[in-house]
């Protein structure tokens, strides 16, 4: 019987060290402005106008952010479970209107990333909140890693595209109440210097 609890205990402990580590990521602070936001990839928009908006060709495989045709291009990280991130989808639509005006001095784009969230959830979101801008499932996870981004709360980035490096311009976490998405996007064209 000692032996039992002994191997339990001890099998415990190692599960518990090995997800300790294995979510070391969970710790990670979100990047902020002056950093690269990551490029890991996203699948190309099935739409065809979604393509064409983006300036990416249409078919199967993969895009880079760097590939959007864009001087800055903002995304929305968010999870479709996340009541913040539904009650905010009215100011997203919002942001993406005010990017894709026109009289702007820069080609901005909107994407949204669903964190954990998968194609049909995304669709289900696009359609509940009609959401105006391509979103991506982040099925695999690899975005909520890499930007030790937490659930709960929608997170915006402005991102100028140079190159191998898409560098923040302006950040924005959580919903916007002290200031405006109009606000945000006139800091990040400043910040580009347009």
């Amino acid at each position: 019987m000692r032996a039992i609890r002994t191997l339990f205990f001890c099998g415990l402990i190692a599960c518990l060290g090995m997800g300790c580590a294995g979510s070391a990521w969970l710790l990670k602070a979100e990047p902020d402005r002056g950093e690269s936001f990551p490029d890991l990839g996203l699948p190309l928009p099935k739409e065809v106008a979604e393509c064409a908006e983006l300036g990416l060709p249409a078919g199967e495989g993969e895009f880079r952010l760097g590939d959007i045709a864009a001087d800055i291009v903002v995304v929305e990280v968010f999870d479709m479970y996340c009541r913040y991130c539904q009650e905010g989808a009215p100011q997203a639509a919002e942001l993406s209107a005010l990017s894709s005006s026109s009289g702007k001095k820069a080609k901005v784009r909107m994407i949204g990333i669903a964190l954990g969230n998968s194609d049909y959830e995304v669709a289900l979101f696009k359609s509940k909140h009609n959401t105006p801008f391509p979103v991506f499932a982040d099925n695999d996870g690899r975005y909520h890693r890499a930007l030790g981004a937490r659930i709960g709360r929608p997170s915006f980035y402005a991102l100028r595209l140079d190159g191998e490096r898409n560098t923040i311009l302006e950040t924005q976490s959580g919903l916007f109440t002290e200031r405006s998405p109009g606000a945000f996007l006139e800091r990040a064209l400043g910040r580009a210097g347009f």
